[in-house]
């Protein structure tokens, strides 16, 4: 599960909705591969790819689950 990853803050299933690119960016660079492929399969590949793409996710993490994602895929 995620909820390990947000340890600031009891995450619930709104919060996942409502703050979807805070969430995105927390499982990016705090996640491990299973966590993000459970993300892709709740917001979508692209929305994942959005994310990755966008502010708050540094360059080595961006191309890594770049390639991860293209490998799972």
């Amino acid at each position: 599960t995620v909820h390990r990853l947000f340890w600031d803050r009891k995450i619930t299933a709104a919060d996942l909705d409502e703050f979807s690119v805070w969430a995105l960016r927390r499982i990016l660079t705090e996640g491990n591969l299973q966590q993000v492929q459970m993300a892709v399969a709740f917001y979508g590949l692209d929305r994942v790819a959005e994310v990755i793409r966008g502010r708050g996710v540094d360059e080595k993490t961006r191309v890594f689950w770049e390639c991860q994602l293209k490998g799972s895929s």
